[in-house]
C-alpha cells in the first residue's frame, strides 16, 4: 500500500510542478465543519482507531466553481443579461476552467490538516441507550430539557457534542433515516457518526494555480492570471468564508476565517464593491461578446435571474448583530425565553430555530398545531415530501399531468455566523432571488420543470393524493421577501 501511495505522490508532484501559483490562502474553520465521507458520516474506524473522513479537495473545488458561476452571473447582470448554466459554461471555458472535452488550465491545490482527533463515545451515550427502554417520547423530552438546563447553566463551556442535540439540524437528520424511527439511540448514534470538526480545529491550505499553456492549444488567451485572477480569488474567498465547505452550510456550518484578496473581512462584505472591482479588472467587452449574448436573455425580459446571481439587485443580504437563540422550557413551546448568543453554539442553535416552521408559527403568535402552509417554508428547502406530507409544485410539462414531487430543493435562505471586532457574535443572512429552483432532481437526472403554476401543499392524513392549492395571492417575490423577513426576525429578536 505504501508503494502505491509513493507512486501516487510522485505523480501528483510531477503534475503540479508545471503549475504557477497566483494566490495562496491559509484558512481555519470559524464554525464547526461536517465533512462527510462516502457513507455520509464524518468518522470511521481504521485499524481499530476512530478517524475523520476529512475534507476532500474535490468538495472545495466544487464549491469554488459554484461561486465562480455566481460571480459570472453577477457580471452578466451588471451588463444587462442573464444566462442559464449552458451559457455560463461557455464563459467558464473562456476563463480556462475547462469543459467535459477540454482540460482545465486553472486548478486548486488543496491540503487539509485536522488539529484534533474525533471524540470517542462518551458515558452519556450509554445513559441515552438505557433511557430508550422507557417511554421514548417522555424520556426524549425530559432528556432534552435536562440538556437545555445544562446549556443554560454552563453555556459554551459545556460538552459541545452533547449540545449538538439542541441544534435542529442534528435531530432532523435522525428523523430522515429510512426505516428508522425517531428514538434516543438513533439520535445518539447520528450525533456520534456526524460529529463535526470543532471550531478552529481544521486548517485548509489552498493555492490557485495556472497550468503552463500547451503549444498545441490554439487558445490565444495566455495570461489567465492577469485577466481573471481577481475573479478566481474572490470566488475562493466567498466559497470558504460565505458559502462554506461540507454539510449544512446553509445553516452556518463549514465556514472558514480568511481575508479577501484585498484584506476584506467577511462581515464587511460589500456586494457592489466586488462587482465593481471585477468589472474594472476584466475586459467584459471581449469576455461577454456577441456569441455569449446570443445565449443569454436581456434581464429586463425576465422576472428573475435564471441562476443564482451575485449582485445586489438579485440578492437579499443583511448583517444581524447581536443574534438571539430561544431557550425552550417545555415541549409544547408554551414557556420560552430569549437569550443573546455568546458563542458559536448559541448562534447555530438560533439559526436552526430560525429555519424551522414551528418557530415561524411562534413568531406570528400561532399555535404549533395550526396549519402553516401559508408561511411558505418551502423557501427553506424541500425534503419534506419524503414522508408523504409537505409541498408539491404544480407545473405544465410533459413529465406530469397535475403535479410533481420536487425532490430535494436546497434552502434559498443561508446563514454565515461571524465574530465582530468587539468580540460579539452575529450572523449574515442572505438569499439568492432566482428562478433556479424549478430545476429539480429525479433519481439522479435533472429535468426542467417548465412553467410553474403554483405551490401546492399535501396535508397530513390517510389520503396522500389529496392536494390543495395554497389559497393566497402572493407573488413569488412577495413569498421570498416574507420568508426572508420571518427567518431574520427570529434570529434577530427570538420568537
Amino acid at each position: 500500500m505504501s508503494d502505491l501511495a509513493s507512486i501516487a505522490r510522485k505523480g501528483y508532484e510531477k503534475a503540479y510542478s508545471t503549475l504557477t501559483p497566483i494566490w495562496s490562502v491559509h484558512a481555519v474553520n470559524s464554525t464547526p465543519v461536517i465533512a462527510g465521507g462516502p457513507d455520509g458520516n464524518t468518522v470511521h474506524m481504521v485499524d481499530g482507531q476512530l478517524k475523520w473522513w476529512g475534507i476532500r479537495p474535490t468538495a472545495v473545488r466544487g464549491v469554488w466553481r459554484w461561486w465562480i458561476r455566481a460571480l459570472l452571473a453577477g457580471l452578466l447582470w451588471e451588463e444587462g443579461y442573464t444566462c442559464d448554466y449552458r451559457g455560463i459554461a461557455k464563459l467558464e471555458e473562456r476563463l480556462g476552467l475547462g469543459t467535459t472535452s477540454k482540460a482545465s488550465r486553472v486548478f486548486l491545490d488543496v491540503s487539509y490538516l485536522p488539529l484534533e482527533d474525533p471524540i470517542k463515545r462518551r458515558p452519556y451515550f450509554t445513559e441515552i441507550y438505557i433511557t430508550r427502554r422507557g417511554n421514548k417520547r417522555i424520556d426524549f423530552a425530559k432528556l432534552m430539557l435536562n440538556y437545555e438546563g445544562e446549556y443554560k447553566k454552563n453555556g459554551c463551556k459545556g460538552d459541545f457534542l452533547k449540545y449538538l442535540y439542541l441544534i435542529p439540524r442534528y435531530t432532523l437528520w435522525s428523523m430522515g433515516k429510512k426505516g428508522e424511527s425517531r428514538n434516543l439511540g438513533n439520535i445518539a448514534k447520528i450525533i456520534f457518526e456526524k460529529q463535526p470538526f470543532p471550531p478552529e480545529k481544521v486548517i485548509l491550505d489552498i493555492s490557485i494555480c495556472t497550468k503552463d499553456k500547451n503549444k498545441k492549444d490554439k487558445n490565444k488567451d495566455k495570461n489567465l492570471e492577469e485577466k481573471y485572477g481577481y475573479l478566481y480569488m474572490y470566488a475562493l474567498w466567498l466559497a470558504l468564508a460565505l458559502g462554506g465547505i461540507g454539510q449544512a452550510t446553509s445553516r452556518g456550518f463549514g465556514k472558514f476565517s480568511l481575508q479577501g484578496p484585498q484584506g476584506e473581512k467577511i462581515y464587511d462584505l460589500d456586494i457592489n464593491s466586488i462587482i465593481k472591482k471585477l468589472s474594472n479588472s476584466i475586459d467584459l467587452g471581449s469576455l461577454i461578446d456577441s456569441n455569449i449574448r446570443e445565449k443569454c436573455k436581456n434581464n429586463t425580459e425576465v422576472q428573475l435571474p435564471l441562476i443564482p446571481t451575485f449582485h445586489s439587485a438579485t440578492m437579499k443580504y443583511e448583517k444581524l448583530s447581536p443574534v438571539k437563540y430561544i431557550v425552550i422550557k417545555d415541549r409544547r413551546y408554551r414557556n420560552t425565553s430569549v437569550n443573546d448568543a455568546t458563542c458559536i453554539w448559541d448562534v447555530l442553535i438560533g439559526i436552526g430555530q430560525a429555519s424551522l416552521k414551528v418557530f415561524w408559527k411562534l413568531s406570528k403568535n400561532m399555535s404549533i398545531d395550526s396549519p402553516g402552509a401559508k408561511l411558505h417554508t418551502w423557501v427553506l428547502g424541500l425534503p419534506r415530501y419524503i414522508k408523504g406530507t409537505g409541498y408539491l409544485i404544480g407545473i405544465e410539462n410533459p413529465y406530469s399531468k397535475e403535479y410533481s414531487d420536487p425532490g430535494r430543493l436546497q434552502s434559498l435562505i443561508k446563514f454565515t455566523p461571524y465574530l465582530n471586532n468587539d468580540g460579539k457574535w452575529g450572523s449574515i443572512i442572505y438569499m439568492f432571488i432566482t428562478n433556479d429552483y424549478n430545476t429539480l432532481y429525479y433519481g439522479g437526472r435533472t429535468e426542467k420543470l417548465g412553467k410553474i403554476k403554483g405551490i401546492y401543499h399535501v396535508p397530513r392524513g390517510k389520503d396522500k393524493k389529496l392536494v390543495r392549492e395554497i389559497e393566497d395571492k402572493l407573488s413569488l417575490e412577495e413569498i421570498l421577501e416574507s420568508a426572508f423577513s420571518n427567518a431574520k426576525k427570529i434570529l434577530e429578536e427570538g420568537a
